[in-house]
């Protein structure tokens, strides 16, 4: 296979993958309002896997527009009068990129080991947690009670809770990819040889 040839089909798996990173973003960010499913938010995971499977900045500027114009639509037809755009919602997103940045540098090999790739991960997941919910409390004056501690508290267990299963899959579905990819491999060098 020449150059050429390999980044072509380089730049067709990294458009899929981009595919469907955003599709997920979508479907998990717009459940409430236009699927018949209510799925908690993988953004943050997304992400990750962003920074591990795409590499490229203009995958990631992409993305952050993808979620800036998403949550305006949601904000503006829904009424959300407890969320606006402010310095709170830049540290919000300031997580995404946190995740790329993060998963880029130290899980983007690919052949991360588990406990590196869990252990990193959960990291960068309770770290968002809170950066996004603590900015908010402290920057958005809509907040419904007194305490930090007490806010942070309210959606700990949830967010936890679905991020990891959320991981759980990246993981499982990129152990899957990789094992298929090896045996397209040992069978290509099978048939050359």
């Amino acid at each position: 296979m020449n150059p050429s040839d390999k980044n072509r089909k380089i730049l067709s798996s990294s458009s899929m993958i981009f595919t469907l990173i955003l599709g997920a973003i979508a479907l998990t960010r717009f459940s409430h309002e236009l699927t018949a499913f209510s799925l908690p938010d993988a953004s943050l995971i997304l992400f990750l896997a962003g920074g591990i499977l795409l590499k490229r900045l203009s995958y990631l500027l992409a993305l952050l527009c993808a979620v800036f114009l998403i949550d305006g639509y949601a904000i503006m037809s829904h009424q959300y009068a407890n969320v606006a755009f402010n310095s709170g919602y830049l540290i919000h997103l300031a997580t995404y990129l946190f995740a790329w940045m993060t998963a880029l540098k130290f899980l983007s090999n690919g052949r991360a080991k588990t406990s590196k790739f869990f252990s990193i991960s959960g990291l960068v997941i309770c770290m968002a947690y809170l950066l996004s919910y603590g900015s908010f409390f402290l920057l958005n004056h809509s907040a419904d009670v007194n305490s930090l501690y007490t806010f942070l508290m309210q959606d700990l267990i949830a967010f936890i809770t679905a991020n990891f299963v959320y991981l759980g899959l990246l993981f499982l579905v990129m152990k899957i990819n990789q094992h298929i990819v090896n045996q397209n491999t040992t069978a290509r060098a099978l048939i050359n040889n």
